[in-house]
This record gives structure tokens, sequence and C-alpha cells, in this order.
């Protein structure tokens, strides 16, 4: 009789159990909600974490990796999210993945998580939208050999697209002003101090390295022609240095210069085409009301 009763009493709560589990489900929604909406993403990485007690879809581990990538913890995705990629095909994954790479500034790894593009099946803005991040990190790298392929492979899907064809022109644009060659600025600022760094249109610095080599040089003849050999050597010395770091201030201008340019090119195409949103890839109409 006990076991009866105690059996009757089980089967009953049940339903009250699970009536429960259900409204706490739907006020956490709505609470996560709130609070991915204010900006709070730690609170609602947190939140989400007692929510996947009660539901286990596996779309809530992306909605909690891009709120750590909205908070800025980058290294967090590629560390950790990365793990589930290896076979996966999921693309709003595998772009989380690869932007945070680039916002590390692995530009490499940025496009190598994104393995080999596939369009088959994609509307023609979403094949727009993969090949665009798909190329971001190969403008980042000034890798335009692999953008070729890229623009290649995307061609047979979206070939007639218009932001295709737009993009395929801007990235021609881009090729043509890729910047300088280093060795040259090197070689131009081995010729006449400041010449290579004034070549990269840092007037400044151009300055600056012509005097470091010129006036400890000019203050050395001038003191060994009075017979001051001693400190006139030590200031040859110092001249010779500078020159030196001069030469090396030539090529590094021009790479500076040229990653000017690469930020530059990156940032008009996210400008023109639109950047980066991870949240696009969140239903909120079905996992979060």
């Amino acid at each position: 009789m006990k076991n009866f009763i105690f059996a009757l009493i089980m089967l009953l709560s049940v339903p009250v159990y699970s009536e429960g589990k259900d409204v706490f489900a739907d006020r956490q929604k709505k609470f996560i909600t709130e609070l991915f909406q204010s900006g709070d993403y730690f609170n609602t990485i947190a939140e989400t974490r007692r929510l996947q007690l009660y539901d286990n879809d596996p779309e809530l581990e992306y909605f909690i990796y891009t709120c750590y990538y909205l908070a800025g913890q980058y290294r967090t995705v590629t560390e950790q999210y990365t793990n589930a990629l290896p076979g996966n095909r999921d693309i709003p994954m595998m772009l989380l993945a690869s932007q945070s790479f680039i916002r590390l500034g692995d530009y490499s790894s940025g496009y190598n998580v994104l393995g080999i593009p596939a369009y088959d099946g994609l509307q023609q803005n979403a094949a727009f939208s993969l090949l665009l991040r798909r190329v971001e990190p190969l403008i980042l790298a000034g890798n335009y050999e692999l953008i070729d392929n890229e623009l290649l492979d995307a061609s047979q899907a979206i070939g007639n697209y218009p932001d295709y064809i737009n993009l395929k022109q801007d990235l021609e644009t881009f090729r043509d002003n890729q910047g300088l060659n280093p060795w040259a600025g090197a070689v131009m600022s081995a010729v006449i101090p400041g010449l290579g760094q004034l070549w990269s249109g840092r007037i400044i610095d151009a300055l600056l390295s012509l005097a470091s080599v010129a006036l400890p040089a000019a203050g050395g003849i001038y003191l060994k022609n009075r017979g001051h050999n001693g400190t006139a050597y030590t200031l040859f010395f110092f001249s010779g240095v500078f020159y030196a770091g001069n030469i090396y201030g030539g090529y590094n201008s021009a790479l500076i210069e040229n990653r000017e340019k690469i930020n530059d090119n990156h940032e008009l195409m996210t400008k023109k085409y639109g950047e980066y949103d991870p949240s696009v890839y969140i239903k909120f109409g079905r996992q979060f009301n």
C-alpha cells in the first residue's frame, strides 16, 4: 500500500515538475535576451549556462561563444570553441572562429579555419557574405594570389551578383595599391639618409634620420680638424650606428606605410559591404522567445 501511494505521488508530481521546468526556461530565456541586448555579455554567458541544464539545444553553445566574441574574449573562442570545428561545416561556427583569429592578428589561421569553400545550396546574398568573410583575412595578409582563387571558386555561384562584380573591381584596385617595396626604401636611405623615409611619406622621420647621421658626422669632422681625434672618432662611431639604423628605418617605413594601406583597404571593404556580425546567426525567435 505504501509503495502504491509513493508511486502515485511520484506520478502526479511529474507534470508539476515539468511545468515548473518550462516556466523557468521561459523566464530564463527572456532574462538572457534582456542581458544580451543590454550588452552585459558575461552575465549572459553565466545565465545561458544555467539554461543549458534544462535545454540542450546545441545552438546555445554558439550563442555563448558569440558573447565571448562580442566581449572581446577572442582567445577564449580560438582556444576552446575551435575544438568543435574538425569535420564540422557549420558556417556560423567557422566564421566566428575565423573572425576571432583575425582580431588577434593571426590572418593565416583566420583563413585556414574556414576550410574548403562550399557555396552549394546558398542563396546569392549568403554566398556573397561567405566570400566576403573568406577574402577578409587575405586582404589583411596581402595575399592576392589566394584572393584570385577565392573569386574563381565563387564565380559559378554568384558571378552575376552585383556585389560580387563590385568587390572584384575593388580588389583589383587594392592590388594596384599594395604599397611600396621595403628594400627600395632601405637602398634609398643607404644612398641619402632619410630618403627612404621621405619616399614613404614620413617627412619628420626623414628629417630626424638625416640629422642623426649628418650632425655627428659634421661634428666629428670639425673636431678632427682641430686635433680632437678621440672625440671626433666617437662622433663618427655614433654617426655610423645612426646610419645603419637609418637604413633599417627606410625599410621599416615602407612596411608601416604598406600596413596602413592594407588597413585602409580593409576599412573601405567593411564600410562598403558590411562588417562581420555574429549575432545575425542567432535565432532569437526560436531560442529565446
